[in-house]
C-alpha cells in the first residue's frame, strides 16, 4: 500500500519537536497545525479518541512529509506521496522535495509524468517489466508508455 502509516500520536511526537518542526511543517504544506486554534503541536491525532483530531488523506501524507524533511537523511524513498493531494499541493510539496533532496538520493514512484519529469532519470514500469529508462526528453522520444502518459496529462490539464 502507498498510505502512510496512521498512528495514534500527536504532532509533537511525530516530529520530536525541535527549530526544524516549523520549518519541516510549512515545506510539506501543513504549516496550519501550527497557526489554527483548534491545533496545537500536541494535540492528538486520529478519531480513535474523543479529543482526536481527524486529518483527511492529504493532510496524513503532508505529515509524512514533514517527518522526511525533518529527518534530513542522505536517501529518500517515497512511494504515491501524493497520491491524495490536489494538484496545487502536490507541485508546491515537490518543489519543496525536490529542494531538500539536492546532492542525495531520493528514488520516488509516481504515476504522474509531471512530477518524474523532474528526475535526473526516469525507470518506466508496465506490467512489473522495465520498459524505458532515460530522462523525460529521451523517454518522450524513446518511451511509448512514457509518451502516451505524458500526452494523457497534457489533454487533462488543457482540460481543466
Amino acid at each position: 500500500s502507498s498510505e502512510g502509516v496512521l498512528i495514534l500520536c500527536n504532532i509533537l511526537d511525530l516530529l520530536i519537536y525541535s527549530n526544524n518542526v516549523k520549518a519541516a511543517l510549512n515545506k510539506a504544506n501543513v504549516d496550519f497545525l501550527c497557526q489554527e486554534e483548534e491545533y496545537s503541536l500536541d494535540r492528538i491525532l486520529g478519531n480513535w479518541f474523543d479529543n482526536g483530531s481527524q486529518l483527511s488523506g492529504g493532510q496524513w501524507q503532508k505529515i509524512a512529509l514533514a517527518r522526511v524533511y525533518y529527518k534530513e537523511a542522505d536517501i529518500y524513498l517515497l512511494d504515491e506521496p501524493s497520491s491524495a493531494l490536489d494538484a496545487t499541493a502536490e507541485l508546491r510539496i515537490f518543489n519543496s522535495f525536490f529542494e531538500v533532496s539536492k546532492e542525495k538520493i531520493a528514488i520516488y514512484i509516481t504515476h504522474r509524468v509531471k512530477i518524474a519529469k523532474n528526475a535526473t532519470k526516469i525507470i518506466v514500469i508496465d506490467e512489473g517489466k522495465i520498459v524505458g529508462i532515460g530522462t523525460h526528453t529521451e523517454l518522450l522520444k524513446n518511451c511509448t508508455i512514457y509518451h502516451e502518459l505524458y500526452e494523457q496529462e497534457k489533454e487533462e490539464f488543457e482540460k481543466s
